[in-house]
């Protein structure tokens, strides 16, 4: 099983909180190695076509906002011998990583082949918070944003929630109304 490894130890800013019964039924399938449901594949991706500039020290910010506010991306599961838990912490500063994207060729292809090359790569279900992005650019007007989520706390739907109170943290933030 995985351990929880992230910037938190328990019991340092930690509230201790039982497995949902879902979190119990995976625990059960779990054999320990990097592919069960505790490993670094494990996880949800999303992918939004972005038009228009976007501000990053507000994205940031609006992510730092999300993470507050969704106690789940602040969550991990600790696992100690026969003892498993969800350890909620404070909030932290989510990754956000900026990529450059070719601005020739067919944009939505390359967005397309973006977003699977970030599904591809690993996301531990110990790194805190449980959510991460990436903004590919094609240039300053255009490009794509990627939410990489560990699936033990995020799904399809609550992966929309995410994103909808993202746009509307970036929107206030801004001084924006949606």
């Amino acid at each position: 099983m995985a351990h929880d490894t992230s910037r938190t130890p328990p019991g340092q800013g930690a509230e201790r909180v039982p497995l949902t019964a879902q979190q119990e039924f995976l625990r059960a399938m779990d054999h320990g190695d990097d592919s069960g449901p505790f490993g670094p594949y494990y996880h949800i991706v999303g992918g939004w076509r972005v038009h228009g500039r976007i501000d990053v020290e507000v994205l940031r910010a609006a992510m730092t906002d999300l993470v507050a506010r969704h106690e789940a991306l602040r969550t991990s599961i600790v696992v100690e011998g026969d003892d498993a838990h969800q350890a909620v912490r404070p909030a932290a500063e989510p990754e956000l990583t900026l990529r450059d994207l070719p601005a020739d060729g067919d944009r939505d292809q390359t967005a397309e082949r973006f977003a699977c090359e970030i599904e591809a790569g690993p996301f531990p279900a110990t790194e805190h918070p449980a959510l991460r992005m990436v903004l590919g650019r094609f240039d300053h007007q255009d490009g794509v944003l990627v939410l990489i989520a560990h699936h033990t706390m995020v799904d399809g739907w609550s992966a929309q929630v995410v994103m909808r109170d993202l746009a509307e943290f970036y929107a206030a933030r801004r001084g924006d109304r949606l």
